[in-house]
């Protein structure tokens, strides 16, 4: 039994790369947001000018964080030219940092098991698949997601630098690949304003200069273009409003989010997790333990997904995927 240790990391990122991976040559299509980001890639490397902009979003006239194609392009250039390189840098992050995860935190099963069961759900949730396989940029936060709740809540209990800048670090990261990522920024900030206000300059500057370092290209295109996405915000009016009621967004986001066939399992399931949500943060209210931040931030994050003004897209859930698998793999504490 000493070995299951290694079976089980083995097993998982054998799974990762077989559904990500197989017959990929024949199910690879170039449209869309990744043929653009090749095109954007091959100029690059013609012309020598890394791009000040990343991919525009889908709701408003703003555009991403370049980062993204910063982060792709040494892919792009190991693999020389490849269509495939955006795949592969995908697989990168994903494995390294659950590799990564299990070596850090070794001496604790607890947390070993978790990143286990949440990876596994990775490996088998068909959005993960289809958008792990055709990637574009919100397919890389969860990764950063999972590094900026677990640094968070062991910076709030035992405040370091290492954790402050990791924190801040892959938070920043996750809203510069994605401002789908924001619910999870708005529901970690609505944890700390209610349950631990501490360290809050600290956290805002090595937050707020991570933000500025990643997202300096914009800022320099702004300069530069007399702050012309920053007026067009103002001007122009969200570019998808589609489905923004109540009803259908919670349609949706059951839908993406449990991806089941049938969409009622689906709506009743997404219920249930809300439900045990509020059933583990109530239980663990006094001592505020990992599951009590969990059940807080998926209960928030729906919220806030409700609040904002923007429709359900499969691609907007994995800040919500994210706090579900932690809910799920902690729910053994329901019986503790």
């Amino acid at each position: 039994m000493k070995y299951i240790k290694y079976i089980i990391p083995i097993f998982l990122v054998s799974l990762f790369l077989f559904l990500r991976f197989y017959n990929i040559k024949n199910g690879l299509f170039l449209f869309n947001d990744m043929g653009r980001d090749l095109l954007v890639l091959q100029k690059w490397q013609e012309t020598g000018k890394p791009p000040l902009l990343g991919p525009q979003t889908s709701v408003m006239p703003f555009n991403q964080s370049a980062i993204f194609y910063y982060f792709l392009y040494p892919f792009y250039l190991f693999s020389q030219g490849s269509p495939f390189s955006a795949l592969l840098a995908n697989t990168f992050l994903y494995l390294s940092i659950y590799l990564t995860g299990l070596f850090v935190f070794k001496k604790n099963n607890q947390i070993t098991d978790t990143i286990n069961f949440c990876f596994f759900l990775i490996c088998i949730h068909p959005q993960y698949i289809i958008q792990n396989r055709f990637v574009w940029n919100p397919s890389l936060v969860t990764p950063l997601i999972f590094i900026s709740i677990f640094s968070f809540y062991l910076l709030l209990n035992q405040y370091s630098k290492i954790k402050l800048w990791l924190f801040s670090l892959s938070l920043a990261l996750a809203i510069s690949f994605s401002y789908s990522t924001i619910p999870i920024f708005l529901a970690l900030f609505l944890y700390w304003l209610f349950f631990n206000r501490k360290k809050f300059f600290q956290i805002f500057l090595s937050f707020t200069t991570s933000l500025f370092v990643i997202n300096l290209p914009t800022i320099i295109f702004e300069i530069r273009h007399n702050f012309l996405l920053s007026k067009n915000v103002f001007i122009n009016k969200l570019t998808d409003t589609t489905g923004t009621s109540i009803v259908n967004k919670f349609s949706n986001l059951s839908n993406f989010t449990i991806n089941l066939p049938i969409s009622s399992v689906n709506f009743y399931l997404l219920i249930l997790f809300i439900l045990l949500s509020i059933i583990i943060f109530l239980k663990n209210y006094h001592n505020r333990q990992l599951q009590f931040l969990i059940s807080f931030l998926f209960f928030s994050t729906i919220i806030f997904y409700f609040i904002l003004p923007i429709p359900i897209h499969s691609h907007y859930i994995f800040p919500l995927t994210s706090t579900l698998f932690l809910l799920i793999s902690n729910l053994s504490f329901l019986y503790k």
